[in-house]
């Protein structure tokens, strides 16, 4: 084993919950945005606009998943491999923690997103649709 191997390893432990932290903070700010700016879903083009929103939280949220999953793999692999210590669990630990917080604050944004009414039944059932597919599959249906 080359000697930068371990040093890419750890780097890469480092680097990719922090990288998950800036993206939780980049698509957090644009759905703080739109709430900000949103008072109601009055018509179709609102409603557009909506999903737009949700599609890009929900693929940020996949992406969040790479990110924060794949230091967890590298640190098993490089605990069965003898490359890392079990203290080194801190590489992990301490950058999900900060991902951890950020995502907590980030959640009560989503659930104001999600109180933001629709005007008319036609507009507040697609609206409610769209929460549904936000909150219960992988990736926007529209």
């Amino acid at each position: 084993m080359d000697v930068a191997e371990p040093r890419t390893v750890f780097i890469a432990m480092m680097l990719l919950p922090f990288l998950g932290a800036i993206t939780a903070v980049y698509h957090g700010g644009l759905l703080q945005k739109y709430v900000r700016h949103t008072r109601r879903i009055s018509d179709i083009a609102g409603l557009a606009k909506f999903q737009k929103v949700v599609a890009r939280q929900m693929y940020a949220a996949l992406a969040q998943l790479i990110l924060l999953t794949t230091p967890m793999i590298l640190y098993a692999v490089g605990i069965l491999t003898n490359r890392l210590r079990l203290r080194d669990i801190a590489y992990v630990v301490i950058p999900a923690t900060v991902v951890i917080f950020v995502g907590y604050y980030f959640k009560k944004v989503e659930a104001e997103a999600c109180r933001i009414p629709a005007l008319g039944d036609d507009l507040e059932e697609q609206r409610l649709a769209i929460i549904k597919t936000w909150k219960t599959k992988p990736f926007p249906n529209w």
